[in-house]
C-alpha cells in the first residue's frame, strides 16, 4: 500500500507540473513581443486607408470537358462556346450579380474591421493619407467547374470497406495585388474555396460481415455559388487584416527575430490567437 501511495502522489506531482508547465507557456505566448505587436496593430487610432481597385470580368473554366475529345475541325472560338453551354452552373451565373454580390461583401467586411475603404473615383482623397495606405487591387477572379471526387471509407474489424462519388464542384479563385502607397512594397495574394453537393450518408451491416453504404445527395444549386461569394467576401476580409497585422509584427521586431507563429484576429471575441490551422492568403511570387 506505501508504494501504491508515492506512486499515485508522484503521478499527481507529475501532472501539477504539466500544468504548472502548460502555464507558462500560456503567459509566456500571451505577453510575447509578437503577441505586443498584434494588440498595438489592433489598438492604433489611425485606420487603415483600402483603395480597393474591383475587377469587371469573371473568368469562367469548365473541367468538366477536355478539349482534346472535341472536334479538330471546330475554331478556337467554336470549342470555347461547346465547352461554356456544355456547363452545369457557370453558363447560369450572372458576371454582374456575381461581382456585386461577392465586392458588396468584402467591402462590408474590410468596414468591419476598421478599414477605411475608397473607390476610385476618390483617388484624390485617398492619395492624401499617410503611410497606412494600400492599393488593393482585386486583378483576377476565376470561377472553375469541376467533378470533385469524394471517397467515404470505414474498417470493420479487419475489412476496409469504400465507396466513390462524383460530385458537382465550383471553386471561386481570387488574386489579389497589394502595394503601400510612396513604397515599393507589393505583393501577390491568393485563395480559393470551393461548394459542392452534400453528401449525407453511413454505413449499415446488412448481413454479417457485409456493409453497404446509405447515402443522400443533395445537388447543390445555382445559388449556391452566390451564397459561397458572399461568405468569402467576409472572409477575405478579415484574411487582409491577419495579413496586414502579421506583416506589422514581422516588420517591428528587432533585426534578425522572425515570429514563431502566425496570429489571428477574433474580431467578434476581440480576442488574439495563434492560428493553429491552415488559413489565410497564399502569398505567390511574383
Amino acid at each position: 500500500m506505501p508504494d501504491l501511495l508515492k506512486r499515485i502522489t508522484g503521478q499527481q506531482q507529475g501532472s501539477k507540473l504539466m500544468l504548472l508547465l502548460v502555464v507558462l507557456i500560456l503567459s509566456f505566448s500571451a505577453c510575447s513581443p509578437p503577441r505586443r505587436l498584434a494588440k498595438e496593430f489592433i489598438s492604433k487610432e489611425d485606420k487603415v486607408s483600402i483603395m480597393l481597385m474591383p475587377t469587371d470580368v469573371v473568368y469562367k473554366e469548365n473541367q468538366r470537358i477536355n478539349r482534346n475529345e472535341l472536334p479538330d475541325s471546330l475554331t478556337q472560338a467554336e470549342t470555347d462556346s461547346v465547352i461554356y453551354n456544355r456547363s452545369k452552373y457557370l453558363q447560369y451565373i450572372s458576371d454582374s450579380v456575381f461581382l456585386e454580390t461577392y465586392l458588396n461583401s468584402f467591402i462590408d467586411g474590410l468596414y468591419e474591421y476598421g478599414f477605411d475603404v475608397y473607390t476610385p473615383q476618390y483617388m484624390e482623397s485617398f492619395l492624401q493619407k499617410d503611410s497606412m495606405a494600400y492599393m488593393l487591387n482585386v486583378s483576377q477572379i476565376e470561377l472553375e467547374e469541376y467533378v470533385r471526387k469524394e471517397t467515404e471509407e470505414a474498417y470493420f474489424s479487419e475489412d476496409y470497406f469504400y465507396k466513390e462519388f462524383d460530385l458537382n464542384a465550383v471553386n471561386i479563385n481570387t488574386w489579389f495585388e497589394l502595394s503601400k502607397v510612396n513604397s515599393d512594397e507589393s505583393e501577390v495574394l491568393y485563395a480559393s474555396h470551393y461548394v459542392t453537393d452534400d453528401l449525407k450518408g453511413h454505413y449499415r451491416e446488412v448481413y454479417e460481415g457485409q456493409h453497404q453504404f446509405i447515402y443522400k445527395i443533395d445537388t447543390m444549386p445555382v445559388d449556391a455559388v452566390y451564397k459561397l461569394s458572399e461568405m468569402l467576401g467576409r472572409k477575405y476580409a478579415g484574411y487582409l487584416y491577419d495579413y496586414l497585422m502579421n506583416r506589422y509584427i514581422s516588420n517591428n521586431l528587432p533585426q534578425g527575430v522572425r515570429p514563431a507563429y502566425l496570429y489571428h484576429y477574433d474580431r467578434r471575441k476581440d480576442r488574439i490567437r495563434i492560428a493553429w490551422e491552415k488559413g489565410g492568403f497564399i502569398e505567390l511570387d511574383q
